[in-house]
């Protein structure tokens, strides 16, 4: 059984209810919506068309070989690293990397495998699959992969890479 002084009790609590709810309803309402944006991934933007020789700026490229093109700020952001996939189909990366690409760390080619890069600054490192030709992260701390460039290959010679 109530006593009176239970009843008098809620209807004094009643106007303190009903503000809290007003007041916590926005904000619970916020708190269902809010969520971690998703980290977004942004490589500066450098426009460039450029067409290589194949048997002679790129040095007869043969299918399974990369090659670095770093003729500075002509390239990409950093430059580029051409990789032939088969006779007719290239890839084409930029040499920054992902990581912090404002800090422009230029990509190194591993002494032992020729399709594994690294970053002098944060220790990175990059590998073109030999199938596909992707470039993936092998090692962090980036967690994006390598810039790429669009690519057009003109028989008989001639490669255009451009963004």
């Amino acid at each position: 059984m109530c006593s009176d002084f239970s009843l008098i009790r809620f209807y004094a609590m009643k106007p303190y209810l009903t503000k809290l709810r007003f007041f916590l309803f926005p904000v619970l309402l916020t708190l269902v919506f809010i969520r971690c944006e998703d980290e977004q991934f942004v490589f500066p933007h450098t426009n460039f068309d450029v067409t290589f020789d194949i048997n002679t700026q790129l040095d007869n490229l043969q299918q399974g070989e990369s090659i670095i093109k770093n003729e500075q700020n002509h390239y990409g952001y950093g430059g580029l690293i051409i990789y032939r996939v088969d006779q007719g189909y290239f890839r084409a990366y930029d040499l920054a990397c992902t990581h912090k690409p404002e800090k422009k760390c230029i990509l190194e080619r591993d002494e032992d495998f020729d399709t594994l890069f690294e970053c002098p600054c944060c220790g990175s490192k990059f590998m073109i699959d030999n199938i596909s030709g992707d470039a993936t992260v092998f090692n962090g701390p980036a967690k994006w992969p390598l810039r790429e460039y669009r690519t057009s290959f003109n028989p008989p010679n001639q490669l255009r890479v451009y963004n």
